[in-house]
């Protein structure tokens, strides 16, 4: 997702992206979190969101790759997360806090 930003407004996120490794099974929301960091699956990483059943049990509804992302993105981490967020394959994540995308959201729309 980050590689479709043109160059100058990527440019604007880079010094504030910090890249991770995440487990298989790690936790990146349980429902109610404050969303305060975007994540972005890179390469064979996967995001999945978990939907509590009326049985209690967990229902995978979304998966989210490389094309996507998880966390503020619409939101613009006003609200708290609705579901659990887990990593389902492990593997690398780019991270950027929502405050900072939303700071360069401002810079990029007075520009124009």
């Amino acid at each position: 997702m980050l590689r479709r930003l043109n160059a100058s407004d990527f440019e604007l996120l880079e010094p504030h992206l910090t890249h991770e490794e995440s487990p298989a099974g790690g936790l990146l929301y349980n429902p109610g979190d404050d969303v305060d960091t975007v994540h972005f699956p890179c390469g064979p990483s996967l995001a999945s969101f978990m939907v509590p059943n009326e049985d209690g049990r967990d229902v995978e509804t979304i998966l989210v790759g490389r094309e996507g992302a998880v966390g503020g993105i619409v939101s613009q981490g006003y609200l708290p997360a609705y579901t659990r967020i887990m990593v389902k394959f492990g593997g690398p994540f780019v991270r950027l806090q929502v405050r900072k995308l939303e700071a360069a959201k401002l810079e990029v729309s007075h520009a124009a």
